[in-house]
């Protein structure tokens, strides 16, 4: 082996150790993503089966890439992640070095430019866990479809895809398409085994994720749930968590990026066919992870996707039949490389790194630091596991002494584990609760004999959305079935007290156009309005959700007061009927309205926004007064 081809091996093994780095603890803080955080975190010994008294993205095993010192958690944690790690390295070792890949791992300008992206891609983001694990099931495919054997490579990659449904199931749903893109590449390939990597993938890995499930709890009913709502979510995330694009120089720039893959990978593809089949393999899961990333359209999520495209291409640049010193340009384009390294290096597109400088070794430094902090971290566990700055007050713990509670929106880290009461996390993280049946679990927990006695209440929400009625069968819950108990003036304890359910009247229901105005009636003596919307996508909508997004959609209440309100609204919620004649937008709204004497009405609504081009021209309305007992 020549000395410059040992050192693009070792510099890429290098950069894998560094970069993946997985070892961290993740202190308990207050906010919307450290308190599901939290929540996973409490699971373990909790006696709370997902799929039963849970319904999340996240499973029974997510806890692990968030660990917090809670329990055992950490140590559980470390040990599988400093397994996948292992797995990862000793992987990428056995191809740079085994004499069964030597054609592949003699290309010293291969393996050089993949770890040069690697490096490169840590200034325009971060490599969380699902991220390069993501990479090692692919790495692990690529090197079957290289090998042309169907040895431990193979079956290390099934067991990951099962593993990740338990893990995070939307991540297991991306590598379950990288896995079902192998099989048809191994068809095209015109593998002899390619019927039987088929059986292994197609029905092998609904089978394994069957199986795990069943010895973990053994139900078909909650394990129909569990994958049921975690399609659910992902699916109503990609709806409800919609924001327009605000930086779209950094969208331009992933963009531009992915242009720049396909150019190289068509040039390739015409050099030799295969290069084709092994792009094929990326294809789904890049398509995936540039869907979620856009969804939200901030900095942050648009460049989740940076450095996993790098990722994916330091992979495919690996495995490729072609070697970049056989092409014709290729010192053009090793010129072209090293200037690109360059413009990274001085000046990045993370925001967090300076320009200026060499930057390529800032991240690399902070993972040395991060190594080296976590000793210290051990030894004072006590101040890095509780970041918390605010907590329910002692009026609040007195009164639910003894009893049990729940969050909502999402404050979970209000729950101390030393309180001498019981915490019952809502089912569905209620920000997560944006299909109809989502909502509706919810509300049955709520509606259920053993309900918690209390809810920790704020009008807290994300994204200028009304609070409440965008998780409406659970507003009409918390509305017929609790009553205040408490108010330390952000938080509202609400007691569960008499059915207060009201008795239904007969429905009004008519054809609106999208864009007109619906006029409420005027309700008296502290009966209430109920009205559900049946609005249908159009073609475009339909289109928009699998490839792209649906834009928000705004209603804008007029109350009699003269007064309007304009947020975000979902339709698709709408089906479980929203109490609609007076909002709950502040919390005197919300205190007049719990007492049955709300303080403004509704009398106009009107509905705007790009998002109403995806839907028909006509929706229905339909309006059913509440008679309060």
């Amino acid at each position: 082996m020549d000395k410059k081809t040992l050192i693009a091996k070792l510099l890429l093994l290098f950069a894998q150790a560094a970069l993946f780095f997985p070892f961290a603890i993740h202190p308990t803080r207050n906010g919307l993503d450290p308190s599901w955080q939290y929540q996973l975190n409490l699971v373990p010994g909790s006696g709370l089966i997902f799929g039963r008294d849970l319904l999340f993205n996240y499973g029974p095993l997510g806890y692990l890439f968030l660990p917090q010192p809670i329990g055992d958690n950490l140590l559980w944690s470390w040990l599988v992640l400093g397994a996948l790690y292992a797995l990862t390295l000793g992987s990428s070792a056995w191809v740079l070095f085994s004499s069964r890949f030597a054609p592949l791992n003699r290309r010293w300008a291969n393996v050089l430019a993949a770890a040069l992206l690697l490096l490169t891609a840590e200034l325009v983001g971060v490599y969380d866990p699902e991220y390069w694990i993501t990479g090692t099931v692919l790495f692990l495919l690529c090197a079957t479809l290289w090998e042309k054997r169907l040895r431990w490579p193979f079956w290390s990659a099934l067991a990951l895809v099962v593993f990740f449904f338990f893990v995070k199931f939307s991540t297991g749903i991306l590598n379950v398409i990288s896995a079902v893109l192998f099989t048809l590449a191994a068809f095209l390939l015109k593998r002899p085994d390619a019927r039987k990597i088929a059986a292994a993938v197609v029905p092998g890995l609904p089978l394994g994720f069957a199986a795990t499930y069943l010895l973990y709890h053994p139900s078909l009913e909650d394990m129909a749930r569990y994958a049921y709502a975690a399609l659910n979510i992902s699916s109503g995330y990609n709806y409800n968590m919609s924001l327009p694009v605000t930086d779209l120089f950094y969208l331009r720039y992933i963009w531009g990026l992915l242009l720049l893959l396909l150019a190289g990978v068509c040039y390739l593809a015409r050099r030799d066919r295969e290069n084709l089949i092994y792009a094929l393999l990326f294809s789904g899961p890049v398509f995936v992870l540039l869907k979620h990333s856009f969804v939200r359209g901030d900095y942050g999520h648009i460049l989740f996707a940076g450095p996993v495209l790098f990722l994916f291409a330091a992979i495919f640049l690996l495995f490729m039949k072609t070697d970049l010193t056989d092409l014709p340009w290729r010192r053009p384009t090793l010129a072209l490389a090293a200037a690109l390294f360059a413009l990274a290096v001085l000046w990045p597109m993370h925001r967090t790194v300076q320009p200026g400088s060499w930057n390529v070794l800032r991240p690399l430094a902070a993972k040395v630091r991060l190594a080296l902090s976590l000793p210290h971290q051990l030894r004072c566990l006590d101040e890095t596991r509780d970041q918390r700055t605010f907590f329910l007050t002692d009026e609040f713990r007195a009164a639910i002494k003894g009893g049990t509670m729940t969050v909502y929106p999402w404050e979970a880290a209000y729950y101390r584990r030393e309180d001498e009461f019981s915490f019952r996390p809502l089912p569905v993280f209620p920000i997560n609760s944006s299909t109809p049946y989502l909502d509706r679990y919810n509300a049955a927990f709520l509606q259920a004999a053993g309900a918690p006695d209390f809810v920790v209440l704020s009008l807290d929400a994300v994204d200028n959305q009304y609070p409440l009625i965008n998780c409406p069968a659970l507003w009409q819950t918390l509305l017929f079935r609790y009553e205040i108990a408490g108010d330390d003036g952000h938080n509202f304890l609400l007691r569960r007290g008499a059915d207060r359910t009201p008795r239904w009247n007969p429905s009004v229901s008519w054809q609106v156009r999208r864009d007109e105005d619906v006029f409420l009636p005027r309700v008296e003596n502290g009966d209430r309005l109920l009205m559900t919307v049946d609005a249908r996508r159009s073609l475009k909508g339909r289109l928009a959700q699998l490839f792209y997004k649906i834009p928000e959609i705004t209603m804008t209440a007029e109350f009699d007061t003269g007064e309007t309100e304009t947020r975000r609204v979902f339709f698709e919620v709408w089906e479980n009927g929203v109490v609609i004649d007076a909002l709950p937008v502040t919390d005197d709204d919300f205190r007049a309205i719990m007492a049955g004497r709300p303080r403004r009405r509704v009398r106009r609504l009107r509905f705007s926004g790009e998002g109403l081009s995806c839907y028909r021209d006509e929706m229905t309305v339909t309006l059913t007064k509440l008679e309060m007992k």
